[in-house]
């Protein structure tokens, strides 16, 4: 089982949006009733927990991103760190020659 925090996060948070969101439209329509926030509950564990875990399946898939480079790697990143209104000139374009 790979990531289950992750998971076990984005199913919970899918059940909650989905059930408050059919809490919402129900009494947005006008029902005041028990009904409405027992269906909203089922329809929420159901809907939401499907839509979750698909969710979850689709991040658990998605490539990685790749790290951007570390200041210590890209001295001019370092510099524009420890003072960041510094101006930086940048870089010729290839095309340019020295002439």
């Amino acid at each position: 089982m790979r990531l289950p925090l992750l998971r076990l996060t984005v199913v919970s948070v899918s059940m909650a949006v989905t059930t408050g969101a059919v809490i919402v439209l129900g009494l947005t329509a006008g029902y005041h009733d028990w009904m409405l926030f027992a269906a909203a509950a089922t329809f929420g564990f159901f809907a939401g927990g499907a839509f979750g875990l698909i969710i979850a399946r689709w991040l658990r898939e998605a490539p990685t991103p790749l790290r951007p480079a570390s200041p210590s790697m890209d001295p001019e990143a370092a510099r524009r760190a420890v003072e960041p209104r510094a101006r930086v000139g940048y870089p010729p374009a290839p095309q340019q020659g020295t002439a």
